[in-house]
């Protein structure tokens, strides 16, 4: 169910943050971490069964690069927000949905700004 929205921007800023990490053995499937969300449909499917996510907001404390409120938004909730501590990985929540349909109900910032979030 995802259409992961990938832009070049995103697809840019996820390799250069992955730059120290190039030359492992791993880099791959990093790179694939940050870029797919398919990992977490099944837990938001699961928590469909507790609670309806259509109109939900949803709150990602150590969000990342946002795969899990991507899924959350595929899945019917109406606004996400994100807060992250590494100020990288929260642009890369932002670039991820620069370009989507979810754009305007995506809502990130670091945790030093937390008082303007909510």
């Amino acid at each position: 169910m995802s259409n992961n929205f990938y832009n070049d921007d995103f697809l840019e800023a996820v390799e250069h943050y992955l730059t120290p990490q190039r030359h492992q053995f791993n880099y791959e499937a990093l790179v694939q971490a940050l870029i797919n969300n398919w990992r977490f449909h099944p837990w938001v499917v699961q928590l469909k069964e507790y609670r309806a996510l259509e109109g939900a907001v949803v709150l990602s404390p150590g969000c990342g690069s946002a795969g899990d409120l991507l899924a959350f938004m595929e899945w019917g909730a109406a606004q996400v927000y994100g807060l992250e501590v590494d100020a990288p990985l929260c642009h890369l929540a932002t670039l991820r949905f620069r370009d989507s349909p979810y754009k305007d109900a995506c809502h990130f910032q670091t945790y030093e700004n937390v008082s303007r979030i909510v």
